[in-house]
């Protein structure tokens, strides 16, 4: 167990080092990994803490504060996913559900210092789940089906089929995740965590690379790969922006990159769930 906390460790600094020299990725969302990748850090330090204690004689207050930490990352790990993936600048009603469900679940997790909800840290100083521990785990899934979508939703706003990707990776979480359901002993959460993340930057990354900062459509690289990759009977629509130069000229290229950003998004609203 010890080597695979160590694992763990060594792997997220290796990852948010790549992430500091990643010119890629847009900077809210850097951090953001960054954070998730030190949240790994933390969780699992703090889960072999909770191990080093379990049976410590006088160590269950110490015990029971180091295990409450450690749900606090736990839980907030899927919605640091969360915030890496969306792009909107304020808050809006689709957000509501996630937040909902993780401050009721911080809620749940600082009663449980008083009330045993979650677990307890018994009179032998070890600890015992509580009789709603089934709450965490129903969170969690909560949180990454939220996640899911909203995935989904970000992957067909920029054009990006490959849905394969996202449904292997879900795969590999849910399948972790029930046997570890199943298997209490074996301790190996924040790495599957850690393996997701990896999974998931490299998964983002490239559907980063393959749109237009400003007009969010497909780059020209990504254009030519796929039309060299059609072998079915399809459709081509040329389109044309009549005067542009003239608009260019005449009130200056940041007036045109307006111009071509609502053109952009005119042509996604109606074509980007077909090609």
């Amino acid at each position: 167990y010890a080597f695979i906390v160590i694992i763990v460790i060594l792997s997220m600094i290796v990852e948010i080092v790549h992430l500091v020299q990643n010119e890629s990725i847009r900077r809210d969302a850097k951090y953001t990994f960054i954070v998730l990748s030190s949240l790994i850090i933390a969780g699992v330090s703090l889960e072999f803490l909770g191990v080093y204690f379990d049976g410590c004689v006088g160590t269950s207050f110490i015990h029971k504060m180091v295990k409450t930490f450690e749900l606090f990352i736990a839980i907030s790990i899927p919605f640091g996913f969360y915030i890496a993936i969306r792009d909107e600048e304020v808050i809006n009603v689709y957000d509501y559900p996630i937040i909902i469900i993780v401050f009721v679940a911080y809620v749940i997790n600082i009663l449980n210092i008083f009330y045993p909800i979650l677990f307890t840290i018994d009179e032998n100083d070890l600890y015992v789940r509580g009789r709603f521990f089934i709450i965490y785990p129903i969170t969690y899934v909560l949180e990454a089906i939220i996640v899911t979508i909203k995935l989904i939703y970000r992957m067909n706003k920029f054009q990006n089929k490959n849905r394969i990707s996202v449904i292997s990776m879900l795969l590999f979480y849910l399948i972790c995740f029930i046997y570890r359901i199943f298997n209490y002993s074996l301790r190996a959460d924040y790495l599957i965590v850690g393996i997701l993340e990896m999974f998931f930057i490299s998964y983002f990354s490239d559907m980063t690379l393959k749109v237009d900062e400003l007009t969010q459509l497909l780059n020209r690289r990504t254009y030519e790969n796929h039309i060299n990759s059609i072998f079915y009977k399809t459709c081509i629509i040329k389109m044309d922006v009549n005067n542009f130069k003239e608009i260019n000229d005449t009130y200056g290229h940041s007036c045109g990159d307006v111009c071509l950003k609502v053109i952009a998004d005119t042509i996604l609203e109606v074509y980007s769930s077909v090609g």
